[in-house]
């Protein structure tokens, strides 16, 4: 068999390196991912032919890195690990994607065995990526009614991001957790005139410097080991769209630089590259960082801090905008009775009193959590998996008000919402 490079997705230091020392055996190069974001930033600049995905540890981020690779690359054939061996387990597996499942603890044979089926299925069968239409549908355009117009807050946001859509000037979004600053830089894409361009985003904490600047700026075949072939960075394929870069206040100095330049110039290298690229992406720049302060520390540049800060909008905490969140809970509750195939709750006028008066300290993530927390609770409960619990009776009427403070969920009993992330 020759030699080829299998990526390992596995959480747990032991078992990788069993894992590790069992690929290099069998004659390849291993590439380690310790997490679910630095194992798909590897399969997009690398693309190794083979991919082993260990579901025992952190499983739901190892499920949503199989869809991931369904959606974005069919070229790496996914081999799913686990010592659970139950027949669901294995179905969800092999339709999240996976080409195989193999159960811990494995013998060097199976191994074999399983990478050389996997290489052949590679070489035979190597097509276009799915489109992501294919697979889900494309994320609708933002609800601007409920992001924006229920709050004197969010409506003063509205009037900067209506000014500021049609401009070329980078924006800087600042406000906690959960506030909603990707859905606002989704808002203001769709009311500007690039809105039948790419929208594309980067969470610049979640990638090492080295993985984040190929994402960013792509690379060319040969710039370092295991870049077998060209890839274009995400400047260049959001060239006239939008492009968010969440967390700046993480991306590293040497990278800042880097940034900067684009910014100033509208043009970059690849790694490894001598060609001069140029883009005409809007750069959208978003932070729950006090950004002047990490500047004042010597750990953002002041050059780039001020080349960011052109436009900027804060978007206020849940907190101080209390009046949106009958809104947003009914929209959540919603949403999630829809997904789980269950009646829609009535809210009463005494628990939404409670609930407005939560501190909500997710914000908008906070609200979307707890409502698909109580959506599975009462989900399980009137599907009779489980027996009822002092909360299920409290989820319409409001009478656990004393678990108001620390799970808000009971009162919803069920139920993307329009300020799920950011």
């Amino acid at each position: 068999m020759k030699s080829t490079s299998v990526l390992i997705l596995d959480t747990n230091p032991k078992s990788r390196e069993a894992l590790e020392r069992a690929i290099e055996h069998a004659g390849h190069t291993v590439l380690v991912a310790r997490t679910g974001p630095e194992a798909l930033a590897l399969l997009s600049n690398l693309r190794p032919p083979v991919a082993l995905v260990d579901l025992d540890e952190s499983r739901e981020e190892a499920f949503s890195v199989l869809r991931e690779i369904t959606l974005g690359s069919t070229d790496t054939v996914v081999l799913a690990l686990s010592s659970a061996s139950d027949t669901a387990f294995v179905v969800r597996a092999i339709r999240m994607g996976a080409a195989d499942f193999l159960v811990k603890p494995i013998a060097g044979q199976t191994l074999r065995g399983a990478l050389k089926r996997a290489l052949t299925q590679n070489e035979g069968a190597r097509v276009e990526p799915l489109s992501r239409a294919a697979v889900e549908d494309d994320p609708p355009a933002p609800d601007l009614e409920l992001l924006f117009g229920k709050s004197r807050q969010m409506r003063s946001v509205e009037d900067i991001v209506r000014r500021a859509a049609d401009t070329n000037a980078t924006i800087l979004l600042q406000g906690e957790s959960g506030t909603g600053k990707e859905m606002v830089a989704k808002a203001i894409h769709y009311i500007s005139e690039r809105r039948d361009k790419p929208f594309l985003k980067v969470n610049c904490a979640s990638l090492p410097g080295e993985l984040l600047e190929s994402e960013l700026f792509g690379h060319e075949k040969g710039a370092f080991t295991g870049a077998h072939r060209r890839k274009p960075g995400k400047f260049e394929v959001a060239s006239r769209g939008t492009f968010l870069l969440d967390e700046i206040g993480e991306m590293p100095l040497e990278l800042q630089a880097k940034l900067l330049h684009v910014l100033q110039d509208g043009a970059f290298f690849r790694v490894g590259g001598s060609e001069l690229i140029k883009t005409d992406s809007r750069v959208i720049a978003a932070t729950n960082r006090d950004l002047a302060s990490v500047m004042a520390k010597g750990m953002f540049r002041e050059d780039l801090y001020y080349r960011l800060n052109v436009v900027t909008i804060s978007i206020p905490p849940l907190r101080e905008r209390r009046e949106e969140i009958p809104f947003l809970l009914e929209h959540f509750v919603a949403k999630f009775c829809r997904q789980y195939n269950r009646d829609v709750p009535k809210i009463s006028p005494e628990t939404m009193g409670l609930l407005k008066e939560y501190a909500w300290p997710g914000n908008g993530t906070g609200e979307h959590d707890q409502a698909g927390g109580g959506a599975a609770e009462r989900s399980l409960d009137q599907g009779g998996d489980r027996g009822s619990t002092p909360a299920a009776g409290a989820h319409a009427t409001g009478s656990c008000a004393d678990r108001v403070g620390t799970a808000p969920s009971v009162f919803l009993g069920a139920g993307d919402g329009a300020q799920g992330g950011g």
